[in-house]
């Protein structure tokens, strides 16, 4: 069986290692914060570390609300691009989903593999609505307290 597998092997280019590409990202975590009904974006840096050029895509699960532009792109030996994330809230609902970066070799020896990064991003969604009503619960609540000291300082003088 050892015998199969080695002639296998060697049909399909050689035994020689798997051709992996290295992926580098910055920064190390993304907060991305926006109004519900509204649109965000951050951006991170993916960087090509090999000697190879690569195809890399960029997708993001288990969510719809974050896209990622270019979505693939073609990198050459220590380069690099920007990728632009962009964040549309459909819920009030904060989510971590994550982002992921997978990079296949364009060509080399042995079998080529494909490497890739889970990438952390914390998504957040606010509310206009929530946002005015905290405020106008706190303004109520300073005039209810200035209220009842102005009624207190005013019986004292009395």
């Amino acid at each position: 069986m050892f015998g199969i597998l080695v002639i296998v092997l060697a049909a399909f280019g050689g035994i020689c290692p798997a051709s992996a590409v290295g992926i580098a990202i910055q920064p190390a975590h993304l907060r991305i914060s926006a109004e519900w009904g509204s649109m965000a974006s951050g951006a991170i840096l993916v960087s090509n570390t090999t000697p190879q050029p690569a195809m890399y895509q960029v997708a993001a699960a288990p969510t719809r609300e974050l896209t990622a532009a270019p979505a693939a792109f073609r990198l050459d030996p220590g380069g690099s691009q920007l990728v632009e994330l962009r964040y549309a809230p459909r819920s009030f609902l904060d989510s971590r989903p994550m982002l992921t970066v997978v990079a296949r070799p364009i060509w080399g020896r042995g079998l080529p593999v494909a490497s890739g990064i889970r990438y952390p991003v914390t998504l957040i969604a606010t509310s206009l609505f929530v946002n005015v009503l905290a405020r106008a619960i706190a303004c109520l609540a300073v005039a209810v307290f200035a209220g009842i000291m102005w009624r207190r300082a005013a019986l004292r003088s009395l």
